[in-house]
C-alpha cells in the first residue's frame, strides 16, 4: 500500500469554502483511477487550520502516473480558486 499525502495550511479567511471545495475536489482525484480511497484529516493546532489528506494506492506506479497525466491540472484549478490563501505539500508514504 502506498499513501500520497497531502498537507494543507489554510488561511483562515477561505476555510470553510475551502472545504466544501476540497471534498468534491477530492472524489475527482480519486475517480482518476490510481487511487483506491482517500481520507481527510484535521490537524489539532489552536491557530492554524490544517488538514491532511491520504490517498490510497496499490502501488508507486499508479501515484506516478497520477502525478503525471492528473496532479498538474487538479493543482491548477485550487491555484486559480483560491490563489496563495492557502499551502500544499506533498509526499509518498510506503507503508513498511
Amino acid at each position: 500500500m502506498i499513501i500520497y499525502e497531502v498537507n494543507l495550511d489554510v488561511d483562515k479567511e477561505i476555510a470553510k469554502d475551502f472545504e466544501t471545495w476540497l471534498k468534491p475536489h477530492m472524489q475527482e482525484v480519486v475517480s482518476c483511477g490510481h487511487f483506491e480511497k482517500a481520507l481527510s484529516y484535521q490537524v489539532e493546532d489552536p491557530i492554524k487550520i490544517l488538514w491532511t489528506i491520504h490517498y490510497h494506492a496499490k502501488n508507486r506506479s499508479l501515484v506516478e502516473t497520477y502525478l503525471e497525466e492528473h496532479a498538474p491540472r487538479l493543482r491548477e484549478e485550487g491555484l486559480k480558486k483560491f490563489g496563495k490563501k492557502f499551502r500544499a505539500t506533498r509526499r509518498i508514504l510506503k507503508q513498511l
